[in-house]
């Protein structure tokens, strides 16, 4: 059986999505990434070198760790479950190109906001980068809402994929997700629909919306 080393409000949380859309027998083993990572599992130690969620064992024990990684790897794995073009399709490139590129530029503006003390030595500049996180992430959002514009609804037009579970998790990593998403109507509209399907409805009840709940003392971006 999959095993899915999973958290709350984490960048697990479309790994999880993508299982559930595909319908086969899983574990979801729960990680508190809020204590050191010598307190936790230690199978879950053993498999990751940097104590992150996701992390996935295949039943013929391959371990996939990194959220971009896995949500390839479960589409490939299951491409009945159409999940993401196949190698050779024409949508491929774009495939590839969005999950790289949430991953590798939206999320890293996202840390910019997050965690200013990553990229100064000085405590000083933490105002500053915090600044330039927003202004990132605003160029960010607008540049995924016009891809989901034209032709839409979905980042790969109508093709639905685990991009849009991407998307839509990215969404709600901010403190008011409804105003966010009101800045980005297209955004929104893809986002909506993600929510709209049963295999994400179930999730939610682990991951939900509610960024309070699991982090109340960590402020979101606006």
């Amino acid at each position: 059986m999959i095993k899915l080393f999973n958290s709350p409000t984490s960048t697990s949380m479309s790994a999880h999505a993508a299982l559930e859309e595909i319908g086969c027998d899983y574990e979801s083993r729960w990680v508190d990434i809020s204590i050191p990572l010598e307190q936790r599992d230690p199978e879950f130690q053993a498999l990751t070198p940097h104590g992150a969620v996701p992390v996935l064992v295949d039943d013929d024990g391959t371990v996939v760790f990194e959220g971009t990684a896995v949500l390839l790897y479960l589409a490939d794995r299951f491409p009945s479950a159409q999940l993401g073009p196949a190698v050779g399709d024409p949508k491929r490139g774009d495939f590839l190109k969005w999950l790289a590129y949430m991953t590798n530029t939206h999320q890293i503006a996202m840390q910019i906001y997050f965690m200013p003390d990553r990229f100064t030595t000085s405590a000083s500049g933490h105002d500053d980068i915090t600044a330039k996180g927003i202004e990132r992430l605003d160029e960010s959002w607008r540049l995924i809402d016009a891809t989901c514009a034209a032709p839409g609804p979905y980042l790969l037009g109508e093709t639905f994929s685990v991009c849009d579970l991407h998307l839509q998790m990215l969404t709600l990593w901010h403190r008011d997700s409804a105003a966010m998403r009101a800045r980005y109507p297209h955004v929104k509209r893809c986002a909506e629909l993600v929510e709209q399907r049963p295999a994400v409805q179930r999730i939610m009840k682990d991951h939900g919306p509610d960024w309070d709940a699991h982090y109340p003392d960590f402020p979101g971006p606006p």
